[in-house]
């Protein structure tokens, strides 16, 4: 398993992240100071992007992968779209992904994907179903295999 650290906006988050043992950092924005960070810190680094100038602006920064935030406005099209000019950097959606349509997104050039709430619910972490957490994770996974 591999363990990343979410929402980092300032360097210091990126530090006591890794410090904590994560390997990889997201960030809802392309923010200079923290891929700088992340490079320091020899951790992959993804951050958020959504147009097509941010994209590319992210991936000339040298970041790992750009993520596509937020994803759900346009969807899978958006990304077949981003890819036919950019095709050289790999994307990954993060909202609006879950076990139905996982395969579209990488059909439509997703080099990864991350499904934050439709698999880890916040109710069903609040109220400790983690029979219904397991169920939704292996139903993830299994889409994720068939879509690969």
């Amino acid at each position: 398993m591999l363990i990343g650290a979410g929402t980092i906006l300032i360097p210091e988050q990126a530090r006591e992240a890794v410090g904590a043992g994560a390997r990889f950092l997201v960030s809802p924005c392309v923010l200079p100071e923290v891929i700088d960070a992340a490079r320091e810190l020899e951790v992959m680094m993804i951050p958020g992007a959504f147009t097509p100038t941010e994209i590319y602006n992210a991936w000339s920064l040298g970041v790992d992968i750009v993520k596509i935030f937020p994803a759900v406005r346009f969807g899978p099209e958006y990304l077949r779209a981003i890819r036919g000019p950019l095709p050289h950097i790999p994307i990954m959606p993060t909202s609006d992904v879950d076990a139905s349509n996982v395969g579209e997104w990488f059909r439509a050039g997703a080099v990864a994907v991350g499904a934050v709430s439709s698999v880890l619910d916040p109710d069903l972490i609040r109220n400790g179903d983690w029979e219904a957490l397991t169920k939704r994770a292996r139903e993830f996974i299994a889409a994720v295999h068939a879509a690969r």
